[in-house]
């Protein structure tokens, strides 16, 4: 029969297991490690019999997990990466449509599953926009697209100028009211 002894005493005298006489949370009557404190049981778990119920509880988490992790995976295999050009402000309105399109399809996706949070790509100095990418089921590449121009609407102006229409403009209004329009280039200075 082992004896009975504290961690704290299994310490002091230098060993490096103990007996507590109590089960464990899993309900093992063993002998501990005195390092950290866990039984002998649960660390050997490979040394459970089949048919306890720790055994049947860890199989079925196992399974549950596979499953689960087998048709994420599939759900991750059937999207596409799609590129929309957008401007910086809009982009985390398209990644949330992204994600919802996604999510109708297939609930086990994360939000990082869709958005993978790239760099933007080719951004365009006049316009502000740039290349973002997200994943989408194929059927859904149009509606996204759709959703990012719409978006993109809503926070650009919608204003054009024709800047030589209103050159023409302003140097006729100037005629008419009788002002001088010099044409001639200025003079460099030297």
């Amino acid at each position: 029969m082992m004896d009975i002894k504290t961690r704290k005493q299994a310490m002091f005298d230098g060993e490096n297991t103990y007996f507590t006489g109590t089960p464990c949370k899993n309900g093992h009557i063993t002998y501990r490690y005195v390092q950290s404190g866990t039984c002998y049981e649960c660390i050997n778990g490979h040394r459970i019999s089949a048919d306890s119920n720790t055994a049947k509880l860890r199989e079925s988490r196992l399974a549950e997990t596979s499953s689960a992790l087998k048709v994420k995976t599939d759900a991750k295999s059937s999207l596409v990466l799609v590129k929309v050009r957008i401007v910086p402000k809009v982009r985390e309105q398209v990644a949330a449509a992204a994600f919802a399109l996604a999510n109708l399809r297939y609930p086990c996706l994360s939000m990082t599953d869709v958005d993978p949070e790239r760099a933007p790509t080719d951004r365009h100095p006049s316009s502000g926009q740039a290349l973002y990418s997200f994943y989408c089921h194929d059927d859904d590449v149009a509606m996204l697209r759709l959703i990012a121009k719409d978006a993109v609407a809503a926070v650009t102006p919608t204003f054009h100028i024709d800047l030589n229409a209103q050159i023409a403009l302003n140097v006729g209004q100037a005629i008419a009211a009788g002002d001088i329009v010099d044409s001639t280039p200025p003079m460099s200075f030297k």
